[in-house]
């Protein structure tokens, strides 16, 4: 007769902190974050493939943080994830462990992107201070909205994304959750600049995998180009509203100054009525943390 499978115990093994950077193509989810109706999204793949690996007992009990909720068809590069994972060392003998654990780390890249469909990709993970949490501990988001320039007068564009720079009110420049009717709009755009894409090497990468400095270079012939966006925090599709007025005034539909307009409320009766940008081209590319936070391993 076949033996019955023991449930796993988890209680027995101790637990360690840790961030996983990782990259996905959202075309086909709605959203990154997990929802309660029965709708495909990137975190609960995570969660299916942490699970199976039995490297977490729920999300619930993990303390489980994310840096970004990226809207349905939104990729990212560089999402951030922390939680609270189960070692393989146990701690009946302590010694042994740390020594085993120091000799031989978990592999944690083969194994999840095992569980993972191809388009969720884990491409480092990091250990972390037992507080570390990657919503808060974040300094700044960079996204970038690529784009064909095709038609477009990009000195334009490039003098109006200049006026998003700065601590201003988004209002204007989101989608308003009816629920959240006492919402704070001011939002710190530290950098926001038209940059042209030749290749992946026109990014400087730093040590902490972000492009801290404006990327620079002639346009020469680029054909494509993006927006390059830096700030501490966003709101609902608060890229996609920025990047619908850009087009606008770079086709010379709208003047330059209706962004300084729109930032303004003072100078509207009401939110303009406008479309957004698609969700396709839009990519959270970095997410940043102190420099002493984080320590990738690829």
């Amino acid at each position: 007769k076949k033996k019955e499978a023991r449930p796993f115990d988890m209680s027995k093994y101790a637990t360690r902190r840790i961030a996983l950077k990782v990259s996905y193509l959202g075309w086909d989810y709605y959203g990154f974050a997990a929802q309660n109706q029965n709708l495909p999204t990137v975190e609960a793949r995570l969660v299916d493939a942490l699970l199976a690996c039995r490297l977490i007992t729920d999300v619930k009990t993990n303390r489980y943080t994310r840096c970004g909720r990226t809207d349905r068809g939104v990729s990212a590069a560089g999402q951030v994830i922390a939680l609270d994972e189960i070692p393989w060392p146990t701690p009946a003998d302590a010694a042994a462990a740390e020594a085993r654990d120091a000799e031989r780390e978990i592999p944690y890249l083969d194994l999840l992107n095992r569980q993972l469909p191809s388009d969720i990709r884990v491409l480092a993970w990091s250990p972390v201070a037992s507080d570390f949490d990657a919503r808060f501990n974040c300094q700044w988001r960079r996204y970038r909205y690529y784009f064909d320039a095709r038609g477009l007068d990009l000195e334009r564009m490039r003098a109006a994304a200049a006026l998003y720079v700065g601590k201003r009110d988004f209002r204007n420049f989101c989608q308003i959750d009816a629920t959240k009717p006492a919402m704070n709009f001011e939002r710190h755009i530290l950098a926001c600049n038209i940059v042209p894409v030749h290749s992946i090497d026109d990014v400087e990468v730093d040590a902490n995998g972000g492009n801290d400095a404006p990327p620079t270079g002639r346009d020469g012939n680029a054909r494509f180009y993006a927006l390059d966006l830096r700030g501490t925090a966003f709101l609902w599709h608060q890229v996609r509203c920025m990047m619908a007025i850009l087009f606008l005034v770079g086709q010379r539909l709208e003047p330059v100054d209706t962004v300084a307009a729109m930032l303004d409320p003072a100078r509207l009766a009401g939110r303009p009525a406008y479309d957004m940008a698609s969700e396709l081209p839009l990519v959270l590319h970095h997410c940043a943390f102190p420099d002493d936070a984080l320590r990738w391993r690829y």
